[in-house]
């Protein structure tokens, strides 16, 4: 309808509503419970109700979901697969939006994962591996990552809310692998076909010293902003 609705939640402890588009809200599940929603147009005319459930969170310690600079953002977690959603302006420039599924490291360390799917949101839409100093939006941080069109590419921003730099290499078949490590400063990128032979794709070493305690997880954004209500998903087995 092009008649504009207004939706209310019945408890805004267990469930918030957030106008963010043309008839379009953004529902934030807060604790477990059970609430109602309501939709009404506002001439009155139509009205809908529907309970919701709040259910736990299943993705599994020490894994948390952090929703960057008010992105739209989910994740499950089923037999060893991860499923994230993630809109998202973009993680480039110097301000980010996007969805980062992610656990606290310190010091040297590396992550790898078997990027099964991404769904085709935008030629950059950007699931990939990421070290990064904060959950700040505009942290600096290091990633390597697949797009739909625009192959591989590793991206990092040497410091907080400053520019993004890259470098791009040919587009691989999913399912496919991809590790990136650390050691000091300098990040290592890597792709496989089966996880046990590894190529090196590329290193880059921050200008900036990496602080000892970050995070490190996989992300999904869907890059641009032209496509309102349309998100990138991506299924992960790490």
């Amino acid at each position: 309808s092009v008649t504009p609705v207004n939706i209310t939640s019945s408890n805004e402890e267990v469930a918030s509503l957030t106008l963010v588009g043309v008839n379009t809200y953004k529902l934030v599940a807060k604790k477990e419970g059970i609430c109602t929603l309501k939709a009404i147009t506002v001439n009155s005319k139509f009205n809908s109700t529907c309970k919701i459930q709040v259910l736990p969170s299943n993705i599994p310690a020490p894994w948390k979901l952090n929703d960057i600079n008010d992105n739209k953002a989910s994740a499950t977690y089923t037999n060893g697969v991860f499923s994230i959603e993630g809109g998202g302006r973009d993680i480039w420039d110097g301000i980010d939006q996007f969805a980062f599924l992610n656990k606290e490291a310190n010091g040297n360390s590396s992550i790898s994962a078997r990027i099964i799917s991404q769904s085709n949101s935008e030629p950059w839409a950007k699931s990939g591996l990421m070290f990064r100093e904060s959950s700040a939006s505009n942290s600096k941080f290091i990633m390597i990552c697949v797009t739909p069109v625009n192959g591989i590419s590793l991206q990092w921003r040497n410091s907080n809310g400053g520019d993004c730099a890259k470098k791009d290499f040919k587009a691989v078949n999913l399912p496919s692998f991809l590790k990136l490590s650390r050691t000091g400063s300098t990040f290592s990128a890597y792709k496989s076909a089966d996880g046990v032979q590894w190529e090196l794709l590329g290193d880059v070493t921050l200008n900036q010293p990496f602080p000892e305690k970050y995070l490190v997880g996989m992300e999904v954004c869907r890059s641009e902003e032209r496509r309102v209500g349309k998100e990138c998903r991506s299924r992960w087995s790490p």
